[in-house]
């Protein structure tokens, strides 16, 4: 008697242990799926967020003082102009780097027109912002005929770049 039972309690208990494993599986799987999820949904509001922030260079005008860039802004939400928090990064035709600071009163590049505390730049609005480069961005005057590149960063909220000739 005793050896017809043995063996029913060994499936039983494979059966068990196989639908414990199976419901561990599942379990995790679920939480996984949940925090990648969730990961996702973040990532996506994130890049929406800096989607939504867009500027673009509507024009430029140089002399060998400053450059006149005349920004729009092509996103969903008001882009603040504080010199304090803009950075521009300018770079010549060899794409080495000229000079590099915020556009608030500093002695490599500094924002004359334009910009400023309660500046913004509206969805769909163009805005003149006048650049004027400092003692320390190239002796305070670039090359004529050279072609120099930019990047302008408006504190994160969102990014543009572009290029012009002196």
């Amino acid at each position: 008697m005793k050896k017809g039972i043995t063996p029913i309690i060994a499936v039983i208990l494979l059966l068990m242990m196989t639908v414990a494993g199976a419901a561990a599986a599942f379990f995790w799987f679920v939480r996984m799926q949940s925090e990648l999820q969730g990961g996702t949904e973040t990532y996506n509001e994130e890049l929406s967020s800096k989607i939504s922030g867009r500027v673009e260079i509507a024009d430029t005008d140089t002399t060998t003082d400053n450059v006149s860039l005349f920004l729009k802004n092509q996103g969903t939400r008001t882009v603040a102009l504080n010199n304090t928090y803009i950075t521009m990064i300018l770079k010549d035709q060899n794409n080495d780097v000229v000079c590099s600071s915020t556009l608030d009163s500093s002695t490599a590049l500094e924002c004359i027109v334009g910009c400023g505390e309660n500046e913004e730049l509206i969805q769909n609005e163009i805005q003149k912002i006048v650049v004027e480069f400092g003692t320390d961005c190239n002796s305070g005057s670039l090359n004529d005929g050279q072609i120099y590149y930019y990047t302008i960063d408006f504190n994160g909220e969102a990014a543009t770049g572009g290029q012009f000739r002196v």
